[in-house]
This record gives structure tokens, C-alpha cells and sequence, in this order.
């Protein structure tokens, strides 16, 4: 069964006094349980694709469904409880003035999740790694790789079936990015995550996803398997150059 969706998704915006084309006629599908990558150089479109899902891109044309329903605007609470996502930079995205506990306890809070929060509190710390006495610290006191699990064990506070990974490790050192990634991995197994990640970096897709859509300028390139990028497999030559210039790192 298909949980995400997306059929003919265009993306307008105006910036700086220009009309800014970000997707035009973008369509894909996600079955219940795959990881899916989106690929592709800085512009591509592949982040404003979770920016409309999310409600936070302005969506000019096609549909959005998640499980066979079309996305409600507002997105509201039913759609952050199966919906969450990861952003490129842990350090933006954590209130800075925010203890850790607050931090995972606050998604409870705002939907009424009902038990014992501490609980919750400290087992999402053991399921991302960190330790229990990092409950009370800042952000600031935290690395880079640390923050990013923090933000991971965020996301899933509410339980989603998706999760929207945009960069998850593009601001960490190699060995955290792995570190992170193989967390990604382990908790999609765990839980029967389904994922929809975005990377400018064919490695990082090659080691986390079944699937991957190559974009180019707002478009769809070429969408690839697993097999395919195994092989070499590409049809197109922008396929092929993103992947030769990733192929000395492929994990």
C-alpha cells in the first residue's frame, strides 16, 4: 500500500520580485515500510517537496495523500501525529533556552498524549543512544551528532508511521553522519518507519533508501532502485554524473 502520495505537485513562489518555479508536475509514490531518497543538486526542488507535505511550501497544483487521504490545509494535529520530520541543522531547529526534557516533553503537552511523560522522556534518550543524566543539559552543551539524536528522539515523541528526513547529516563529520544514519536505520526497522529523505548525495541514498527520484531544476530526472544504483544503472546523464561523483563514498 502506498502512504505517501504525489501526484502532478507543483510549487510557485514569488522571491525578490521573481516568480520561483521550486516543483513543477512532481509525482511520486511511498509504500507503507520503504525508505524513499530524493536527490539532487542545491535547487533541485527535493526540500520543498517535504516543505509542501509539511504545509510550509505553497502548494500551486497537484495532490498530497497520506494513507489514501488528501492533506488537510491546516495540517493540524491528526497530520503531525502519523507526520514528523528532521531538519538539515540540529542546532536550528533546538530551542536554544530549552532543556532536553522540555524539548521531548513539549510535542506530549501540545497533543494532549496522555501517561507518564517522564517515562517517555528518558526511554526516547535510551532509543536514540544518549544518556538518561542528558535529560536536564542544553543544546549548546551538546555535539553536533548528539543534537541531531535529539532531534530524531523529537520527531518520533508523538509515534509517527513518516518521517521526513531533510539532510539529517549533511552538517556532521563523516564518522557521526554514519553513526546517525545507522540510528535511522535501526529505528526504521524497530518501529516500521517509512521514510522520505531528501540528500544532495547519492551515498548517503545508496546506504539508507530502496528507491531514490534524481531531480534537476524543479523536474523529475529519473527515478532509480535500489538494483540500479548497485549497478550503475542509470538512464540519464545527470543520473550518472550525481552518481559518479558520489561513488568513492558510497557506504
Amino acid at each position: 500500500m502506498a502512504l505517501i502520495e504525489i501526484e502532478n505537485l507543483s510549487v510557485t513562489f514569488r522571491s525578490k520580485g521573481h516568480l520561483v518555479r521550486a516543483v513543477q508536475d512532481v509525482s511520486l509514490s511511498v509504500g507503507d515500510g520503504e525508505s524513499y531518497g530524493l536527490v539532487g543538486e542545491s535547487g533541485s526542488g527535493k526540500s520543498t517537496i517535504l516543505r509542501a507535505i509539511c504545509g510550509l511550501a505553497p502548494v500551486t497544483g497537484g495532490t498530497i495523500r497520506i494513507a489514501g487521504q488528501p492533506v488537510p490545509d491546516p495540517r493540524g494535529r491528526d497530520f503531525s501525529r502519523q507526520v514528523q520530520m528532521v531538519f538539515q541543522d540540529p542546532y536550528a531547529s533546538l530551542h536554544p533556552r530549552h532543556t532536553l526534557d522540555r524539548v521531548l516533553s513539549e510535542p506530549l503537552a501540545i497533543h494532549g498524549v496522555k501517561g507518564d511523560a517522564d517515562r517517555a522522556v528518558m526511554q526516547a534518550l535510551d532509543d536514540v543512544g544518549l544518556p538518561r543524566a542528558f535529560r536536564f543539559r542544553y543544546p549548546h552543551q551538546l555535539s553536533g551528532g548528539q543534537r541531531q539524536r535529539v532531534a530524531i528522539a523529537r520527531a518520533l515523541m508523538l509515534k509517527p508511521r513518516i518521517v521526513l528526513l531533510d539532510e539529517p547529516t549533511s552538517a556532521l563529520d563523516a564518522s557521526v553522519q554514519a553513526e546517525v544514519l545507522n540510528l535511522l536505520s535501526r529505528l526504521r526497522a524497530e518501529r516500521g518507519l517509512t521514510f522520505l529523505m531528501v540528500s544532495h548525495d547519492l551515498a548517503v541514498i545508496d546506504h539508507m533508501c530502496d528507491r531514490v527520484l534524481v531531480m534537476q531544476h524543479g523536474r523529475a530526472v529519473e527515478e532509480l532502485n535500489h538494483a540500479d544504483l548497485a549497478g550503475a544503472g542509470m538512464k540519464t546523464d545527470y543520473a550518472r554524473t550525481l552518481f559518479e561523483a558520489s561513488a568513492d563514498r558510497m557506504l
